[in-house]
């Protein structure tokens, strides 16, 4: 009886053949053209869609800032030359404080904009100033130049 059921006994079926897509990994039936998640196409070797390379994940420091921090920034402000070089390292580099770095780069950019305006300011004033000038040269020297040389 043992070697009955041991001649009907039957091996287990092998499983349908399977094939990775090259693109995204995924598994598909042998027979497969097409992948079925990144459309791969198996005949002839292309993908419509490239899958991006992984990239490593950077996470930034975006904790707030405390207030001794901001009044140390607002007390290098006080310092010539020191808080321009300061503020363009901090603006512009990347491992700082997402916070501290946008900070600076506000107060470089209210910089520049005042700069802007106080040459505006000066270049009028003296634009003022000589255009006075000329009214007064020309009145003083009309009113008093006759009773000079008469």
């Amino acid at each position: 009886m043992n070697n009955e059921q041991n001649n009907n006994f039957t091996p287990p079926q092998p499983t349908p053949e399977v094939k990775r897509c090259p693109v995204c990994g995924t598994e598909l039936p042998a027979q497969a053209a097409f992948c079925g998640e990144c459309g791969y196409n198996f005949a002839t070797g292309s993908s419509p869609y490239t899958v991006p390379p992984q990239t490593a994940v950077v996470t930034e420091d975006t904790a707030p800032l405390t207030t001794g921090e901001y009044l140390i920034l607002f007390l290098l402000t006080l310092v010539p030359v020191v808080n321009i070089i300061l503020y363009l390292i901090w603006s512009f580099s990347s491992g700082v404080n997402v916070n501290r770095r946008n900070f600076c780069r506000a107060y470089l950019i209210l910089s520049v904009i005042g700069l802007v305006l106080y040459f505006i300011l000066i270049f009028a004033m003296a634009g003022l100033m000589m255009a006075g000038m000329e009214m007064v040269d020309e009145s003083f020297f009309g009113a008093v130049l006759p009773f000079i040389f008469r």
